[in-house]
């Protein structure tokens, strides 16, 4: 019986005449639960005391080994810096904390003049390409297991932690002390990345013409387009609007080297699971850059009158000058 209001239940549900038999049974599983506990716990109490020793013995044990990770404070096996190229900031589900911390961290590496790829996300989507975690210690040991060769860190509040400002300092005595060069990588969006008037065709092939002109513009590697369709297949990037963004998914953030966009305008429309798409827009984002770029292209996408021009129009500056907004620059 879960409650005591639930016994005027069942003597308010019993059939006529029955009333002596539901409370005759309420009685036998009262006594037979009585018998059974008793008989448990006569079983264990001559063991009680010992195993309270051994439960402690094990507690011990396990914050000795769980000293291992101190909380808000950079492990001393973290000697070599230089190991480090990404780091990851993970909590639950990727898209609170995690993104509050990474801003954190960023600012802080900013701060120190670290260049350094820090990425959000959630502890069941770690992946062998963070070298070094960051989470809650409520959370560390999932993490833990989830990637037992890097580096882990526990935290006491994704905000207010000396990690980041401790983490940039160590960094920056190992890095030199300079700029990232922003010449080195490729705007985001630019005019040959652009392609109009072209003809109708089935959508692996427009999703892998948006990958190529990724790949030829020097912002993903080879196997982008492989991500780009697997993240199709799992769920379709069309957006409303005759827009889809074809993207790959958190696997293959590995395999971009700059954040960029391609744009393929098809004026007859391709098919997306039912749904005709005019412009499809490629996206590759280092990080949480695809966030950034995303915002930029919603100012665009939103505008329903505007996309309506921009699928029939011929020249590709028109397009560029659309996209190239401060979101995707």
């Amino acid at each position: 019986i879960p409650s005591p209001g639930s016994i005027v239940a069942l003597i308010a549900m019993a059939p006529r005449g029955g009333l002596l038999p539901v409370l005759a049974g309420v009685a036998v599983s009262t006594l037979t639960t009585f018998a059974v506990g008793a008989l448990l716990i006569d079983r264990h109490a001559d063991n009680s005391e010992e195993d309270l020793c051994r439960a402690r013995e094990k507690m011990a044990g396990m914050k000795q080994q769980g000293s291992r990770i101190r909380q808000d404070r950079i492990p001393p096996s973290l000697k070599n810096m230089d190991t480090i190229k990404c780091i990851a900031v993970a909590c639950d589900g990727g898209m609170g904390s995690s993104v509050l911390g990474a801003g954190r961290l960023r600012s802080a590496l900013k701060k120190e003049l670290v260049s350094m790829e820090v990425i959000s996300t959630a502890i069941d989507q770690l992946t062998d390409h963070a070298d070094l975690v960051i989470t809650h210690q409520n959370l560390t040991d999932r993490a833990v297991k989830r990637l037992p060769g890097a580096v882990h860190i526990a935290i006491s509040d994704f905000l207010n932690t000396p990690v980041y400002s401790d983490l940039a300092r160590r960094l920056a005595a190992k890095t030199p002390a300079a700029a990232p060069d922003a010449a080195e990588a490729p705007p985001v969006l630019r005019p040959e990345n652009i392609r109009t008037g072209l003809e109708s065709m089935p959508r692996e092939e427009a999703i892998r013409l948006a990958g190529q002109i990724l790949i030829d513009g020097g912002y993903v590697n080879d196997d982008y387009i492989d991500a780009m369709l697997e993240r199709e297949r799992e769920l379709s990037t069309y957006l409303g609007h005759g827009v889809a963004i074809p993207h790959g998914g958190s696997e293959a953030k590995k395999r971009i080297r700059h954040s960029g966009l391609s744009i393929l305008q098809f004026p007859e429309g391709v098919d997306f699971e039912g749904e005709t798409v005019h412009i499809v827009v490629g996206i590759a984002g280092r990080g949480n850059e695809h966030l950034k770029i995303l915002s930029g292209l919603a100012r665009v996408i939103e505008n329903e009158e505007l996309m309506a021009r921009l699928r029939a129009v011929a020249d590709p500056d028109t397009i560029f000058k659309q996209f190239a907004s401060p979101g995707s620059q």
